[in-house]
């Protein structure tokens, strides 16, 4: 929600606010430094800081409050994290049905918020200035150290005398609080990480919130040991293993959230550890996951994966089959099992039996018969997979390492009636069709039971506090017309309605990354891209045949499916990924069609 300086400057100049000659001289200068002229204007001393703020909020229409003069209430304040309310200077000052009211210092900050809630929720934006911003988060900061921060404080100061005085008894017993404190504030804080992150000046605890990570605390260095000692304990995790994981389970807090979230009955945490060197010696970094589960559907949604509408309503379509194999394909750190843990709670029905084979289980999930690989006690992937298809289930996903074997196990059970979520090692999707064939499946049978393959990979997603426009080259232009079928792409994009229904492909422009106070480089986490090959008539004869890799994929284009590239490009449009993003996918397919 931004305001075009062009209007700003209609706008101050109408309205009496700004002589012209002062805005023609802030014009210049903005351009000259590269920056907004809203900026400009207040960094000038044209415009008060307060005063553009209220400026903006009459151009967008947004209301323009005063904190001090209105309650704050606890149960509203904390449906934003204070990590997030501190870093994108917002306050939720009420809730009504599924709309919030949330005061911002700047609009900029709007669409994280709103992102964070996701689109079941309507944020409804008002400004305020400085003073109130920080008032209400002061008010906000002195309600969680009631709840934690003396708790913590005081844990910790425990810790400490009981570390001076060398009592272990002490130590332990004031260590377990501490990791309690921290474990239930984080949770408060609808954190799905905590990074516990040694450094020379103590550990900097950050969580992340949606997709990005913000900064909660800092802990004395001291602590260090007992906390990483108490949180390896609970997951069972030898002390003097430096590498490792586990996990344990503990009960959801359930104050101050709303009755949706208090359904939940358990938390279930993943602890990892790794060693890492500091400028002192070595010490070890700890990141616990936190995966509540609920009663129904385990929160795993293909929007958050990143999917566009048009791909999530092709996926939908494969997981509604009763029966047959539907493929996930992607390389090691694609996002392959975030989408066959997505698919599995697709299929979720209380009425169906569902069943995993994991390499390694990262989320227990309630209600679903979860088997672990563990070659040393015998459970071998195929031993695995036997067992689980003796009892008959409705739906399997298999998440291994392949071999022919377990290939040929997951054919078979689609072919009696199971619907087989199957993770395949491959770059796209075509080629996750062509490696079953490779692996000595039948053609007739792979034919039979495919329904398709879904084809994934990960790429850095853009921060939205602020971005460049960037207008590709004529020789980018051409290579992105080579490898993609740029009509498509805009097609889909005016269906959506995320595009003007006059937009053309000589005016598309991407974005390029800018660093700033919310990232480091420009970027804020990750997103998926993903290709959905649905098998036709044509695609069955093609397997039927033994075709390679590039046969299929040249038939799948042909049907329609989008390609990884094509959804860069889309994704690349709506200034989700960068530029440079959408040109490296896309170079990744040159020549692959010819």
């Amino acid at each position: 929600m931004q305001v075009d300086d062009r209007q700003l400057k209609a706008f101050l100049f109408e309205g009496g606010l700004v002589p012209r000659t002062e805005l023609d001289r802030a014009s210049k200068l903005a351009l000259e430094r590269d920056q907004p002229l809203t900026e400009t204007l207040v960094q000038s001393g044209v415009l008060g800081d307060d005063e553009m703020r209220r400026t903006l909020g009459a151009m967008l229409g947004i209301p323009f409050v005063i904190l001090e003069s209105q309650p704050l209430h606890k149960e509203s304040l904390m449906r934003l994290p204070e990590p997030m309310a501190r870093t994108h200077n917002a306050i939720i000052v009420g809730v009504q049905g599924q709309k919030l009211e949330v005061v911002f210092l700047d609009t900029k900050d709007i669409k994280p918020v709103q992102d964070f809630f996701g689109s079941g929720w309507t944020v409804m934006p008002h400004l305020t200035n400085r003073a109130s911003i920080k008032y209400a988060l002061t008010q906000y900061q002195k309600i969680l150290k009631e709840l934690f921060g003396n708790r913590i404080a005081e844990e910790l100061r425990s810790l400490e005398r009981a570390h001076q005085i060398q009592d272990g008894r002490g130590s332990m017993e004031a260590s377990v609080r501490a990791a309690e404190a921290l474990l239930q504030h984080a949770l408060h804080m609808k954190a799905r990480e905590m990074h516990i992150e040694p450094s020379s000046q103590g550990l900097r605890i950050r969580y992340r919130l949606g997709s990005a990570l913000y900064d909660s605390m800092q802990v004395p260095t001291h602590a260090a040991p007992f906390l990483g000692a108490r949180f390896k304990s609970l997951a069972n995790i030898p002390l003097t293993d430096v590498l490792g994981s586990g996990r344990f389970k503990m009960n959801a807090p359930m104050g101050g959230r709303n009755p949706e979230e208090a359904q939940n009955e358990s938390v279930t945490v993943t602890v990892s550890t790794i060693p890492i060197i500091l400028e002192n010696g070595p010490a070890e970094k700890l990141l616990l996951s936190f995966v509540h589960e609920r009663s129904g559907k385990n929160g795993f949604s293909l929007a958050a994966l990143g999917a566009a509408p048009h791909t999530i309503e092709s996926i939908q379509r494969l997981v509604s089959h009763a029966s047959g194999l539907v493929l996930v394909s992607g390389v090691e750190g694609s996002g392959k099992t975030s989408m066959l843990y997505t698919l599995l709670d697709e299929c979720a029905d209380v009425s169906k039996h569902m069943a995993s084979v994991e390499d390694t289980v990262s989320h227990v999930l309630p209600g679903v018969a979860q088997m672990e690989i563990d070659e040393s006690v015998g459970l071998t992937a195929s031993s695995c997979v036997r067992a689980q298809l003796k009892q008959h289930p409705d739906v399997l996903m298999i998440d291994c390492v392949l071999t022919e074997e377990v290939a040929l196990l997951a054919a078979q059970a689609a072919n009696r009636g199971s619907l087989v979520l199957l993770g395949v090692e491959a770059t796209v999707a075509g080629e996750g069709i062509a490696q079953l064939l490779a692996l000595g499946v039948e053609p007739e049978l792979l034919a039979a039971v495919c329904v398709g393959s879904i084809g994934v990979h990960t790429i850095s997603r853009l921060c939205t506090h602020k971005t460049l426009s960037y207008k590709p080259t004529r020789a980018e232009q051409t290579l992105l017309e080579e490898t993609i079928d740029v009509k498509e792409v805009i097609a889909a994009l005016k269906k959506e309605h995320s595009i003007d229904a006059r937009t053309v492909w000589k005016d598309i422009e991407l974005r390029r990354p800018i660093p700033c106070p919310q990232c480091e480089d420009g970027f804020a986490g990750l997103v998926g891209l993903q290709e959905v090959v649905t098998m036709s008539r044509t695609l069955k004869e093609l397997v039927r045949a033994g075709a390679d890799t590039f046969t299929l994929e040249l038939q799948a284009k042909r049907d329609g499916s989008m390609t990884l590239a094509e959804d860069a490009l889309y994704k690349g449009i709506q200034g989700v990924i960068s530029a440079d993003g959408v040109l490296q996918v896309a170079a990744g397919y040159q020549g692959r069609y010819e």
